[in-house]
C-alpha cells in the first residue's frame, strides 16, 4: 500500500470521457464569450478554488502524519542528562565536572612531572560548614569529579576502572562511585561506591602498581569485593536477596549484573545522602573525602581508564 495512503494511479481509456473533457470550455474561452456565458466561468473558477483548498488540506495532513511518526519513533533514552558543576570556575577537561561539596574542589593544574604535564587535583579542607550542601545531613568537605560521557552505557562496558594517583597530603584516598540504572529505564537509579581505602589496599582482586613519576595505578574492578550501596541495600527483583549491601562486608557487582543484565550508567539526580544537594550528578564519580570529612587532603590524578577509553594528557 502506498505511504500515507496515496491513491494508486489509474488510466481512463474511455474515448467518450476524453471527448466530454475536450468539449468543456476553458477559462480563457469563457472570457471571450458574451456576458451571459460568464456564469459558467464563475462556476469553473469556484470549482478550481475548492480544488486548491482540498490540495492544501492534504499537504497539511501529510505533514502532521510525518511529525507524529517522528515522535513515535524517537528514542527518549538517547537524550542525555548533563551533570551540573558546583563550581563553574574550575578548569577541567571536556566531559569532566567539578561536583565537589562545601570547602573542597577538583581542578586541572601542572603536576611538575614534566614542563607540560598536568593532573587533576582533589582537595579537601578542614573548614566548618552548616547543613545543606549534601542531600543528607552531612557537613563535611568532599571533592567530587564526575564523568558525564557514559550516560546510558552498559555497566559491564565500564570495566576496568583504573586511575593513576599521587597523594600529597592527608590520609584520605580517592574512591569511585557508579550511578546504576537497574533496568536502564530511569525508574530506579542507585549509587554504588568503592571506598578509596579498599582500592588503595588492593582488597580482593583490586591491584595497585607503580605508574612512574611518583604515581600509583589503582584499579577498581567490578569483580572485586569492594562495592557497597551506602544509601540503601540493592535487592533482586523478587526482594528475596541483597545484591549489594549498604554496610558490612563489601561485595563484587557480579550478582547485581546477573540479576539486572540491562543495567546501565546514568547521569541523574539520585538523592544519595553523600552527593551534592538537588543537582544531576555524573554516571561515574571519583571522590576524595566523605560527607563528614573535616581535614586537609590533597591527591593528584593524571590518568583515568573507563573500559576501553583512556583519559590522559589532560588539557
Amino acid at each position: 500500500m502506498p505511504l500515507f495512503g496515496a491513491p494508486e494511479k489509474r488510466m481512463n481509456t474511455s474515448q467518450d470521457a476524453l471527448n466530454r473533457r475536450s468539449r468543456q470550455p476553458t477559462a480563457l474561452a469563457l472570457l471571450r464569450q458574451p456576458a451571459a456565458s460568464r456564469t459558467q466561468f464563475a462556476h469553473a473558477l469556484g470549482m478550481a478554488q475548492r480544488y486548491v483548498v482540498l490540495a492544501l488540506s492534504l499537504i497539511v495532513a501529510s505533514q502532521v502524519a510525518c511529525s507524529r511518526t517522528t515522535k513515535v519513533y524517537s528514542d527518549p533514552s538517547a537524550l542525555a542528562v548533563n551533570p551540573v558543576s558546583t563550581d563553574g570556575r574550575s578548569k577541567l577537561p571536556k566531559d569532566f565536572y567539578n561536583q565537589s561539596v562545601n570547602q573542597a574542589t577538583v581542578e586541572l593544574q601542572p603536576d611538575g612531572a614534566t614542563s607540560t604535564s598536568k593532573a587533576i587535583r582533589f582537595q579537601t579542607t578542614s573548614a566548618a560548614n552548616g547543613t545543606g550542601g549534601f542531600n543528607g545531613p552531612g557537613i563535611g568537605n568532599r571533592a567530587v569529579l564526575g564523568l558525564g560521557s557514559w550516560h546510558s552505557r552498559p555497566v559491564s562496558q565500564a570495566e576496568p576502572l583504573t586511575f593513576d594517583a599521587q597523594v600529597f597530603g592527608g590520609f584520605e584516598s580517592v574512591g569511585i562511585s557508579l550511578q546504576i540504572d537497574l533496568k536502564c529505564d530511569g525508574a530506579d537509579v542507585r549509587v554504588v561506591h568503592a571506598a578509596g581505602a579498599a582500592i588503595a589496599s588492593g582488597t580482593g582482586s583490586a591491584a595497585a602498581a607503580p605508574a612512574g613519576d611518583g604515581y600509583t595505578r589503582l584499579t577498581a574492578s567490578q569483580t572485586s569485593a569492594i562495592w557497597l550501596s551506602p544509601s540503601a541495600p540493592i535487592f533482586d527483583a523478587q526482594m528475596s536477596m541483597i545484591l549489594v549491601p549498604a554496610s558490612g562486608p563489601a561485595v563484587s557487582l557480579a550478582a547485581l549484573l546477573s540479576a539486572y543484565p540491562a543495567a546501565c550508567l546514568k547521569n541523574a539526580s539520585t538523592g544519595a545522602a553523600d552527593l551534592p544537594r538537588g543537582i544531576p550528578t555524573a554516571a561515574i564519580l571519583w571522590s576524595l573525602g566523605t560527607d563528614n570529612t573535616a581535614s586537609n587532603n590533597s591527591t593528584l590524578v593524571r590518568r583515568f581508564t573507563v573500559g576501553n577509553e583512556v583519559f590522559e594528557g589532560l588539557e
